[in-house]
């Protein structure tokens, strides 16, 4: 699923678990991917695919249904929670502070 999110998970591992996609499996998973180098934990704790795998995965393999969906879902629903936020509202840096740095994700899930 990380490899459908150009940007990586930017919330990292307490991201993942927030997202609710339904993997019972999802710790061990993480542990496996970054244990054995194929994604990585950027510095300030975002966790991203290596390119070449993000590549090979999205040009052999979809994402399943159930979790495209709810990878949208949780998308749309940080985009509702902080969009109406207008210059010089009180929650408008929080707003651009969530969005900014997920505008990648967003834009590749919307096209």
């Amino acid at each position: 699923m990380m490899c459908y999110l150009p940007d990586g998970i930017i919330g990292g591992r307490k991201q993942l678990h927030e997202m609710n996609l339904g993997l019972s499996d999802l710790d061990e998973a993480l542990d496996g991917i970054l244990l054995i180098g194929l994604a990585t934990m950027t510095s300030f704790g975002a966790m991203k695919v290596l390119s070449p795998i993000r590549e090979c995965i999205l040009s052999h393999y979809q994402i399943a249904e159930p979790i495209q969906h709810r990878t949208y879902a949780y998308y749309v629903q940080m985009i509702e929670m902080h969009a109406n936020q207008a210059p010089g509202d009180d929650l408008y840096h929080t707003a651009c502070s969530v969005l900014g740095p997920e505008l990648g994700n967003i834009t590749h899930l919307i096209k």
